[in-house]
């Protein structure tokens, strides 16, 4: 899940192609499939998910009614999707990094007690 998580604001991108209504429309969908991960979360960490997510595109929302003031609203949506693509892209290396250390945690536990 987490490469569709990287790759739900690249739609943004296609702000810059000065898309009319129905395109906007088109972009605004793809953007919005990070409703897969929040499904693919099981249940019980769902609520912190979903904090986490919120939390992360709310700060990434205060920032834009200025942004879209100094330099227009299709500079301002194009520039979202791509800080935030490089953002998201950051953390899941740096998740991926750590990743195999738990793993390898994981293993000597199980080998330590048998299981």
């Amino acid at each position: 899940m987490l490469p569709l998580l990287c790759l739900t604001l690249l739609p943004y991108l296609g702000f810059t192609l000065r898309p009319g209504l129905t395109g906007s429309l088109l972009l605004l969908v793809l953007s919005g499939l990070d409703q897969w991960f929040v499904r693919a979360v099981p249940e019980e960490p769902r609520g912190r998910a979903m904090t986490g997510l919120m939390t992360v595109q709310g700060a990434g929302m205060a920032p834009a009614g200025p942004a879209a003031q100094a330099v227009g609203v299709r500079a301002a949506v194009t520039g979202a999707g791509a800080l935030g693509t490089l953002c998201c892209r950051a953390l899941a290396l740096r998740a991926r990094a750590e990743r195999p250390v738990t793993e390898s945690r994981d293993r000597a536990d199980r080998h330590m007690t048998g299981r």
